[in-house]
């Protein structure tokens, strides 16, 4: 892919960032990129019987989601964060039966585990709309949605051989791992703002492609 030059975009009536809101924007980009790296090593780990299988479970299921919580805990109470780490660990733990279900030609599990993984991305839009004026359900919904579909056809490209989509597809996981960081962090900077700031239909900030994982992307 392109390497593209780190580009802030302003907000609707904000003008300037100050150094916590771009730190904010940065630490959930990496935090959700992160995640999409994670995911495919796991699958790919998993799938081969690789030797660093039990490494990636440790980061993808143990550290990962605990990131995640001491960076939303910063702008959320510690009931909140923990609801948000409870869900999130759900959502990411929902890997484990979907790949093995692939893993083990067990159709049954493979279906059960993904109407629960969109069942669960459902929960998730719906709980952090619930605690955020400035996050929208339907939005966050079809974001998750986009990034589950896009994960489950990674899998199949990779179970058939097709490498050179699975790569493709990648690129479009990372894209939406990006899109979901910036609705994020624009959210939880305009929670912070005075009350005349609006948040459009569209998510109105976005940082992108900035080489949080120390690689060109």
């Amino acid at each position: 892919m392109p390497t593209v030059e780190d580009v802030v975009k302003p907000l609707p009536g904000i003008l300037t960032f100050t150094y916590e809101d771009v730190n904010t924007m940065l630490n959930f980009q990496q935090l959700w990129i992160e995640l999409v790296v994670w995911m495919r090593d796991y699958f790919k780990s998993t799938l081969e019987n690789h030797p660093n299988q039990a490494a990636v479970e440790n980061r993808l299921f143990g550290d990962l989601p605990m990131d995640f919580y001491t960076e939303f805990s910063k702008y959320f109470s510690p009931e909140i964060s923990r609801q948000f780490l409870n869900l999130l660990t759900k959502l990411i733990n929902i890997n484990i039966d979907l790949v093995n279900a692939y893993k083990n030609n067990d159709d049954a599990v493979l279906d059960a585990s993904t109407k629960q993984w969109y069942q669960t991305a459902d929960e998730m839009a719906a709980f952090l709309a619930g605690i955020n004026p400035y996050w929208n359900k339907n939005q966050i919904q079809a974001m998750l949605d986009d990034y589950i579909k896009f994960k489950i056809q990674e899998i199949i490209a990779y179970l058939n051989g097709n490498y050179e989509l699975e790569t493709r597809i990648y690129d479009d996981l990372e894209n939406k791992a990006i899109e979901l960081a910036a609705y994020m962090s624009t959210g939880m900077i305009l929670m912070q703002r005075p009350p005349q700031y609006e948040l459009s239909t569209q998510p109105a900030a976005s940082v992108l492609r900035v080489n949080t994982l120390g690689g060109g992307s």
